[in-house]
């Protein structure tokens, strides 16, 4: 178990979580609209043959890499905000132990 703690900035890591998200939106928007760009090709029946078959791969693999980077960044989304939440916790809990130390009368202390 690692036991330990390096303070991270919540402010940092939420910019983070939005340009990732604004990344994942551009992607999606640019990656629809080359794939409506290439089905219209394939429709108006220009393409053919080997290049028909290159056409419907690419749309594939434009859609395998989507999907990946949508799962991808859901996934870091996720572990971003448990350690944001993590984080608060741990400032919360020492912000706690602080004040709990100041006050405690020092004439009453017994160490």
């Amino acid at each position: 178990m690692n036991n330990t703690y390096t303070q991270v900035n919540i402010a940092q890591l939420e910019e983070l979580i939005k340009a990732m998200g604004a990344a994942q939106t551009s992607c999606n928007v640019a990656l629809d609209a080359f794939v409506d760009v290439m089905n219209t090709l394939l429709g108006s029946g220009q393409i053919a043959g080997t290049a028909l078959t290159g056409f419907n791969r690419n749309i594939n693999v434009i859609k395998n890499l989507q999907s990946s980077f949508t799962d991808y960044c859901l996934e870091a989304t996720k572990n971003l905000n448990n350690i944001i939440t993590q984080e608060q916790q741990i400032e919360s809990d020492y912000e706690n132990l602080y004040n709990d130390l100041l006050s405690v009368n020092p004439e009453d202390y017994v160490g």
